[in-house]
């Protein structure tokens, strides 16, 4: 109940055979890079990534941002609704609310699972060094026991 999940279950536009007809297009290893300050469109493309097993995720901080989402606030639900019938009037001293109008469930080895609040835990931490901030991710790079 906290995360909604009973109220937005996801399916499938088209049977998982259309899907899978096209098969794997790219057949070398591949490793995904992340962080914390991955949200929207990132935190959805690491999910897809992970849940369909296409290689690790590597993240230079933690869980991507959880930010499976479109947000809207009081205030803007007042003004997609505007009108004297609209269910959401002024509220008292300034108190307002935040809902979640198109979230994000994943599929595959996380099926059913929000995105949003939970991100995507990555499969590797890779601490960034002074050297990969200076010299374009060199040890980052460097690393890659993860592909």
């Amino acid at each position: 109940m906290e995360t909604g999940e009973i109220y937005s279950q996801g399916f499938s536009i088209l049977p998982a055979d259309e899907y899978n007809r096209l098969g794997q297009q790219y057949q070398a290893p591949v490793a995904l890079i992340t962080d914390p300050l991955c949200y929207s469109a990132t935190d959805i493309f690491a999910a897809g990534f992970q849940d369909n097993r296409i290689g690790p995720i590597v993240s230079a901080g933690g869980r991507t941002g959880a930010g499976g989402a479109n947000v809207w606030d009081h205030e803007l639900l007042r003004q997609v609704l505007p009108g004297p019938k609209s269910p959401f009037s002024a509220l008292p001293k300034g108190a307002s609310f935040r809902v979640a109008i198109r979230r994000v469930i994943r599929s595959g080895t996380h099926r059913g699972v929000p995105l949003e609040d939970l991100g995507v835990q990555p499969d590797d931490t890779h601490r960034m060094t002074k050297n990969d901030l200076l010299n374009s991710n060199a040890d980052l790079i460097a690393v890659g026991s993860w592909v």
